[in-house]
């Protein structure tokens, strides 16, 4: 079958598909958009077989949430079907921001559950009739018009849009370092896991090595193996993690601050993001609770080589002071996270390849796309990378929940005005780059921005 339709958004049922969803039909578009996605719920990156199912809470605050305006869909007012309030009490931005609860021990309850968010999202999709423009189906070629898309999904469905939206997320595009990445593909699949592939069904191996830097996915994917009685050992590149509730300055997410980020050239942008040092950070407690199962952590290693040796996996790795170690395990898992390459979506090479789209080729932003004044990326049909490909021009908040949130909006007159939709509520023209020209808002974060500024 043919669909026409203005916006196509890959990977709909994601965060930024909902989002999306609620504001154009806060302003009475409903019609004017499809969400194509292959899962059958929403937020799949969540769910209980999702890349992210290894952690148990995740570090939102509360105004990561899909309110968008409207008080009665925030998580704090969510009530599930218990009629409780998993979510009343995590804690804000503001919160965050006080150095003395950020680096407490808080409680539980001020952290958002991952499966309680994965339930509030599904139970708002649903009573917001989110499902109605889902195209259920996986896009495998998308193919670039003189300024129009044609989408060909495995369905045998084809899409013709005038603007597309990526929000694929990063899961599919899994990060290895180069020192031993070919020999750890190289293991049998007995042996070797991603912490994106969740635990392997029992029985689990009995001797565990997870492989990672000390950030939350890290301790996470530890703690989840020694939980079923695995015996791990966590070999971390870094030191002792930085134990935070919020792993960056919550200045990153104020609309003014991602604004003015916006603003400046791409290589000012570039140098603010590589010279702004974030250290890698896990979850208060996450050391203790380690200690408390059993695990055993090696800092300071550095994996050279991953091998096959008598059914098992070998690991070398170097630390100081003792040097060079060998040892063998039953399972080694890859707690190593993504690395976003735009142009390699396989439905998307090709069309970025002929297009010579233009991506940043070092520092934190390496890989993402180079995007103009309002989001676009260049060289291409309007097309609107989101999440962490947008890192590179808004800066951290595009690696949160965030980025539905806070970043989306403040691009949506440009995504319509794109995609030759007038906005019921909209009273004025007014140029493309409204990301660059905004209303100034009020927002939970702090105004002063982050050193450097951005």
């Amino acid at each position: 079958m043919r669909h026409r339709t203005p916006i196509a958004v890959i990977g709909g049922r994601g965060p930024h598909g909902l989002a999306l969803h609620l504001l154009l039909r806060d302003r009475g578009l409903e019609g004017a958009y499809l969400l194509i996605d292959g899962a059958t719920e929403w937020l799949p990156s969540y769910g209980a077989g999702g890349p992210m199912q290894h952690v148990t809470h995740l570090r939102s605050p509360r105004e990561f949430d899909f309110t968008l305006g409207d008080p009665s869909r925030s998580m704090t007012a969510w009530r599930n079907a218990q009629e409780h309030r998993p979510l009343a009490d995590v804690y804000s931005l503001a919160m965050a921001d006080d150095a003395q609860f950020n680096e407490q021990r808080a409680s539980e309850r001020h952290r958002a559950r991952r499966a309680d968010v994965h339930a509030y999202a599904n139970d708002l999709a649903r009573r917001n009739h989110a499902d109605d423009p889902v195209l259920q189906g996986r896009v495998i070629r998308a193919t670039p018009n003189a300024d129009t898309w044609t989408l060909e999904l495995d369905t045998g469905d084809v899409v013709d849009a005038t603007v597309l939206l990526v929000a694929v997320g990063v899961a599919t595009q899994r990060y290895l370092p180069e020192p031993w990445r070919d020999g750890w593909t190289r293991l049998p699949r007995t042996l070797r896991r991603h912490s994106f592939d969740g635990p392997p069904a029992d029985p689990l191996p009995r001797h565990v090595a997870v492989i990672g830097s000390s950030n939350s996915s890290t301790w996470e994917t530890a703690l989840a193996y020694a939980d079923r009685g695995a015996h791990v050992t966590l070999l971390s590149r870094h030191p002792h993690p930085v134990e935070r509730q919020f792993p960056f300055p919550t200045r990153w997410c104020d609309p003014n601050v991602i604004t003015r980020f916006a603003r400046r050239s791409n290589g000012e942008r570039r140098r603010i993001l590589k010279n702004m040092h974030v250290p890698r950070s896990a979850v208060p407690g996450s050391a203790d609770r380690a200690s408390e199962r059993g695990i055993r952590v090696e800092h300071h290693t550095r994996v050279r080589h991953v091998d096959e040796v008598f059914g098992q996996a070998q690991v070398v790795f170097d630390q100081a002071p003792q040097g060079r170690q060998v040892e063998r395990y039953d399972l080694v898992v890859a707690a190593t996270g993504a690395s976003p390459r735009i142009r390699d979506l396989p439905f998307l090479a090709e069309a970025a390849s002929s297009a010579k789209a233009p991506v940043n080729v070092g520092g934190p932003a390496r890989n993402t796309p180079i995007l103009d004044a309002a989001g676009r990326w260049k060289g291409l049909p309007p097309i609107y990378p989101l999440g962490a490909f947008a890192f590179g021009r808004v800066g951290y908040a595009a690696l949160t929940l965030a980025s539905a949130s806070h970043v989306l909006p403040l691009m949506l007159d440009d995504i319509l005005e794109d995609a030759g939709l007038t906005s019921p509520d909209a009273t004025t023209s007014r140029p493309r780059t409204n990301l660059a020209t905004p209303t100034e808002r009020t927002s939970a974060c702090p105004s002063n921005p982050p050193h450097p500024s951005p």
